[in-house]
């Protein structure tokens, strides 16, 4: 729980400012603390000198001016380095001491951001663990060091000798450890400790989910590769199905059939088994709505790629009537309108948008609204609805995953179409797959077009954006563009923090 009640504490810290007094980032005295600190350093009087330096330190331990970058270059500079990581030891027992270890985390990761050095902080919380080995919480500090600085490695290191002194906990605190490093996408890491979890704790009724996760990692590594091997993604279906062979049909691998459909689907193009799977999967999970419904999601999602049509309806109509009014509702209700406008019906693909892009899901109806404009602003004329099937084809293979044969029709169409109304569409579908493809100079370019040229339509925010994600923050000017021109944008505070983070 330590992960959670601390970043719990670090979104409080950020939205209401709650800083506690642990570091005032900008300080507007750094200069008085300079000249403060360096005519204490000028008293001849060594009894003298400690005394006011003393006084000086805890002053500014209750402002937290004492623990910015400002202040530990100060004291390197003068030689007292290790007074400083003392009053930062001093700093974090008193934390302690007030029964919340968030504190001391917030503390930390503090530091961190003051970018002082990490080999100070990892000395400091070695010294403290030698120096009262049973303690705990220095262990987690250092672990909490170990995650901000993103030495998944280290981190992972102490844990397990932590779970190996507390056996009896049946690996309790390291599958809590091993549930942030898989959410934190650190993919090999996370089946690692899956697997030593596994190995270490044969017996425990955790292991299947254990299992569970260990293949979804290993499977997430696969997919990760820009051409994942045929007999990798054989081992990863295999794995799921000796998994419930041995474990048996429990509630825990219901969600195993809807990765092995998805394998068998988007990485072998085996549609048949997918469907075969995924009915199977729908007929155990009875108990489980939601992920019936996910996986109904998921079937009608191939049955549409199979081509039948109708039968993908039925599966997105079955969803809508059996979780009324939740997300999963509102997901069916989209992947029906984009269904009817993949083939062509969109006059039906825009009567659902219009619905859709009133009251539901903030991203879902800015889809919808995107998807009943650009069918707006395309039908009505024989000539413009001909463009618009081309590039309705063109989504529906990404949709697919058939990159190359969209990549292909996307570049005959690019040279073709001279509509104005479908220039953008087309700008920005082109500069997304070369962003995925890592051709970042040729999406850079193109998401600077589409901003100059169309900067009040739907695009126009996504694309400059894009472009600065892409761009050198050296030139602040294009940050201060958007913050300027889209002071409502979703992206505005990703924008804030690109920037801001660019400042340190």
């Amino acid at each position: 729980m330590w992960i959670k009640c601390f970043f719990f504490c670090l979104i409080l810290n950020q939205v209401f400012g709650l800083d506690n007094h642990l570091i005032v980032q900008d300080s507007t005295s750094n200069q008085k603390f300079k000249s403060e600190f360096k005519s204490i350093q000028l008293i001849k009087n060594q009894k003298k000198r400690f005394k006011l330096m003393s006084e000086f330190m805890n002053d500014h331990v209750i402002n937290g001016d004492l623990f910015t970058n400002n202040a530990y270059n100060l004291f390197i500079e003068d030689n007292l380095a290790s007074i400083w990581l003392d009053e930062c030891g001093k700093n974090v027992d008193n934390l302690l001491k007030k029964g919340d270890l968030s504190l001391a985390q917030q503390f930390v990761y503090k530091l961190y951001e003051e970018q002082i050095p990490f080999a100070e902080i990892e000395r400091l919380f070695i010294q403290k663990i030698q120096q009262f080995p049973n303690d705990l919480n220095f262990i987690e500090l250092l672990v909490s060091g170990y995650i901000f600085d993103g030495n998944w490695d280290k981190a992972w290191n102490q844990r397990r000798a932590l779970d190996m002194r507390f056996k009896n906990e049946q690996g309790k605190r390291l599958l809590e450890f091993a549930t942030y490093i898989f959410q934190s996408q650190q993919w090999s890491l996370a089946s690692n400790i899956l697997d030593y979890l596994i190995k270490t704790y044969p017996s425990s009724n955790q292991k299947s989910r254990w299992q569970q996760m260990s293949i979804a990692a290993r499977e997430q590594v696969v997919l990760g590769k820009e051409k994942p091997e045929v007999g990798e993604v054989i081992n990863l279906i295999n794995a799921y199905q000796k998994l419930r062979s041995e474990q048996g049909d429990n509630a825990i691998l219901m969600s195993s059939y809807w990765q092995e459909a998805k394998l068998y689907a988007y990485q072998l193009k085996q549609l048949d088994s997918a469907v075969l799977v995924l009915n199977k999967g729908i007929l155990l999970t009875q108990n489980d709505v939601d992920l019936q419904a996910q996986m109904k999601l998921e079937l009608g999602d191939i049955l549409t790629y199979k081509g039948k049509k109708y039968d993908a309806l039925i599966q997105y109509a079955q969803v809508e009537k059996q979780v009324k009014d939740s997300p999963l509702a509102y997901e069916a209700k989209i992947k029906t309108a984009k269904l009817y406008f993949y083939t062509g019906d969109f006059e039906l693909a825009k009567e659902l948008a219009d619905i859709l892009k009133q009251g539901t899901q903030r991203e879902i109806a800015n889809d919808a609204l995107e998807l009943s404009l650009l069918i707006e602003d395309n039908t009505g004329i024989d000539s413009l609805e001909v463009g618009l099937k081309k590039y309705a084809n063109i989504r529906f293979m990404y949709d697919q995953k058939r990159w190359a044969e969209g990549d292909s029709l996307l570049v005959l169409v690019m040279g073709q179409n001279k509509q104005e109304s479908l220039q953008d569409d087309i700008l920005y579908l082109g500069a997304t797959r070369a962003r995925q493809k890592g051709e970042n100079a040729l999406a850079k370019e193109m998401y600077w077009e589409i901003f100059k040229k169309f900067p009040e339509d739907i695009y126009g925010d996504d694309a400059l954006f894009y472009f600065l994600t892409l761009s050198d923050t050296a030139n602040s000017e294009p940050f201060f563009l958007f913050i300027k021109q889209y002071p409502s944008s979703l992206h505005l505070s990703d924008v804030r923090a690109i920037l801001n983070n660019a400042k340190k």
